[in-house]
């Protein structure tokens, strides 16, 4: 796979912005990404952009209406924040971003850009990041990405703050104390280890100069046996960081958001801003609470370890929308088991859906409805007679509450089967599953002509889409209006 200095996340509607861009960085012998230039005909969409992501150094993020409306350009995003990857967003034309995209405001560092004159614009931010880029060329590829905003802050007088280095808060200059005073004692506690050993080596080869050998030996084991130990003191207790960047729906200026680690309050803030959280490795639940009553509090668990070291996450707080939705911490969860059948071959859409559902598992978690999804995989195949047909089989009749059916081209026996059973255990219990048709360009085979002629009998629920952005759409719509029907039902609210 090869390395590119630049990946470029945009929309296709701001093509004049973004050819200014690449052709600019090109011309200067920096190596760029667009999906219009860069991916070969007949290539795997999905697996060649996270093998660019990765392989990219710094992710430059176009935001425009155009853009930050696609699914897309979210999903790069998120991608490489969770993957360490020094993200700078250019704001055209002074774009107010979306709340889901304020945090990446967060490191107080972006670019503005002025579409009404192209030229000027793409010179001021080829400038500001050209540091970075000649660091990472000539091998500093160690900076971290608190280092090259700095850099690109001195360089760069296209670069804006969102807040002058007086105004820092009470939060941050109390890390930044902790940090300092971290760093002392970790100096001294080297230094110490340091004048200790070269101490025992001295008595060691006074010892063995005097062939006094078993003296020398004895003294050598303590030696080696201290500095594994404290090697592996060390790595049991390093710490990983986790960055929040928190914001209330609350008007009221003067309340303040408080952060608990395992219901140990760890950070306060006033509004909105950005916090770091160090934790040795292992699960946290971390609690996030505004001092007004009327915004719900947000808890989540999260995992710091080397996997997720570094990653950021917004959390909004909302206002409480009414008394029904307060739910008592020891009430049963209502669960919604979705499976999601359709052709092997379709595993990028299959993977599309999956992830739907994982961002409607975290808007309905709060509301006590628990969503999972399975797929063929998902199943042993421990049976003797049936194997894994059985298992999701016995799946299907007796545990899902939904059965999203992803068709295109031709459709094989085994879907057709799968139909067909969904259609009996709905018919039997009146309940379950609810059924989901999805098709993209069908064929005139003979299973497929049978699939939509059961499809058109029963008047299963039918969509048609084009792109796999299309179908995740779809069905966010479709299941959030499934899963908004059972909260009412639930909470018995008219």
């Amino acid at each position: 796979m090869k390395n590119y200095d630049v990946f470029i996340s945009y929309s296709r509607r701001d093509l004049d912005i973004v050819n200014s861009i690449a052709a600019a960085l090109t011309k200067k012998n920096y190596t760029v990404f667009t999906d219009f230039t860069s991916i070969t005909t007949g290539a795997n969409f999905n697996e060649v952009f996270i093998d660019v992501l990765k392989a990219s150094d710094l992710f430059l993020l176009i935001c425009t209406p155009n853009s930050l409306a696609s699914n897309w350009v979210y999903n790069e995003l998120n991608y490489v924040i969770n993957a360490g990857k020094i993200v700078i967003p250019v704001i055209v034309d002074n774009f107010d971003l979306p709340a889901n995209y304020k945090f990446i405001l967060s490191t107080k560092q972006w670019i503005d850009y002025d579409s009404s004159n192209i030229t000027q614009s793409t010179k001021q931010l080829v400038d500001g990041i050209i540091p970075y880029l000649n660091r990472v060329k000539h091998g500093s590829e160690s900076a971290t990405i608190e280092d090259t905003h700095n850099e690109i802050e001195d360089k760069s007088e296209s670069l804006e703050t969102s807040a002058p280095t007086s105004e820092i808060s009470t939060t941050q200059k109390a890390q930044n104390q902790q940090q300092t005073g971290s760093v002392i004692r970790k100096v001294l506690s080297i230094t110490g280890i340091v004048i200790l050993i070269l101490l025992y080596l001295i008595c060691v080869c006074g010892s063995f100069i005097s062939e006094d050998y078993l003296t020398g030996i004895g003294l050598l084991v303590p030696v080696l046996l201290s500095v594994v130990g404290l090697f592996v003191l060390q790595v049991k207790s390093s710490k990983y960081d986790l960055k929040l960047y928190c914001e209330t729906e609350d008007t009221n200026e003067k309340s303040t958001i408080t952060i608990s680690v395992d219901d140990r309050v760890v950070a306060t803030l006033q509004g909105q801003d950005f916090v770091r959280l160090s934790e040795k490795s292992g699960d946290y639940l971390i609690s996030v609470k505004s001092s007004c009553e009327a915004i719900a509090t947000e808890r989540f668990v999260h995992t710091f370890g080397k996997n997720n070291h570094g990653a950021i996450k917004q959390i909004t707080l909302k206002a409480k929308d009414s008394k029904h939705l307060e739910k008592k911490t020891n009430e049963i969860a209502t669960q919604f088991m979705s499976f999601i059948a359709g052709s092997t071959r379709l595993v990028n859409e299959r993977n599309a859906v999956r992830a739907v559902l994982s961002v409607l598992y975290n808007k309905w978690e709060r509301y006590n409805l628990v969503i999972s999804s399975y797929t063929f995989e998902d199943f042993s195949n421990s049976y003797t007679v049936g194997g894994q047909q059985m298992r999701y089989d016995e799946f299907i009749a007796n545990k899902a509450h939904c059965a999203i059916f992803i068709v295109e081209n031709g459709i094989g026996p085994k879907t057709l089967n799968e139909y067909r059973l969904s259609i009996k255990t709905f018919e039997e219990n009146g309940q379950r599953p609810k059924i989901f048709v999805y098709a993209n360009s069908l064929n005139q085979e003979e299973t497929t002509l049978q699939f939509i002629e059961e499809v058109r009998k029963h008047n299963s629920y039918w969509r048609e889409y084009t792109n796999i952005p299309q179908l995740m759409n779809l069905v966010k719509e479709d299941i959030d209006g499934e899963l908004f029907n059972i909260f009412i039902l639930k909470n018995g609210l008219k």
